[in-house]
């Protein structure tokens, strides 16, 4: 009895046919695609970006882009006072903040204020309840002595 020679291959579950070479070549050439096409698209939407940027660099009108000297955020002029009473007031309130005693005050406030220990912490309780909040007492009789009109 002669047996003949049959061609069996094996086929990924679920593939009706075998792997040709045709269909070899058809999954390389996706990847060949995929390889050049990621790449080439970002180069794409990089030359875009330069192109956008260098248009809107260009327009005088642009304020996307300001130049070094010039402020990103225009401010408008300061409102003048409308009475001369308002203006008196004004001028003494910029002289004393200006002035070194000012700055001295202030400073030694500071110092003060940052030498009390005012540690808090996410799970604490309610105010009143929880005893950590008892170190904020001392925090506020400093404001109240330093401050008194506040």
């Amino acid at each position: 009895m002669a047996f003949k020679s049959q061609n069996y291959t094996l086929l990924p579950q679920g593939e009706t046919e075998p792997l040709t070479s045709s269909r070899q070549r058809t999954r390389l050439n996706w990847k060949r695609i995929l390889h050049f096409a990621i790449p080439g698209a970002l180069a794409v939407v990089l030359l875009i970006t330069l192109s956008i940027y260098q248009a809107v660099k260009g327009s005088k009108d642009s304020q996307v882009f300001p130049h070094p000297g010039q402020s990103a955020c225009p401010q408008f002029p300061a409102i003048q006072s409308a009475s001369e009473d308002r203006k008196e007031l004004e001028k003494e309130v910029r002289s004393e903040i200006g002035s070194d005693d000012f700055f001295d005050k202030s400073l030694k406030r500071m110092q003060g204020a940052v030498q009390i220990p005012t540690e808090s912490f996410d799970d604490m309780g309610k105010v009143g309840e929880d005893p950590r909040w008892d170190v904020f007492i001392d925090f506020h009789e400093y404001l109240k002595k330093t401050f008194p009109l506040v």
